[in-house]
């Protein structure tokens, strides 16, 4: 079977965002590791929430970084 043009730049689109979300999930992760942020496993480092929960995860990323800011 033949790929078609839409499926082929989906495939393309899907590796893209890939790439880019693990470029940024990694970033973000250092930046939590490095200030000393506490948050669950399955929010940093490629856990599995980023991908099935993401406004969740964000927002509980936006509530640890919040209740660190709050111990200073």
């Amino acid at each position: 079977m033949k790929c078609p043009k839409y499926i082929d730049k989906l495939i393309d689109r899907r590796a893209r965002l890939a790439r880019e979300l693990l470029m940024t999930d990694y970033t973000l992760s250092e930046w939590i590791d490095k200030n000393g942020i506490e948050v669950e496993p399955e929010d940093y480092f490629g856990g599995c929430e980023v991908y099935c929960n993401p406004g969740d995860c964000a927002e509980r990323i936006r509530q640890a970084i919040a209740k660190a800011g709050d111990k200073e």
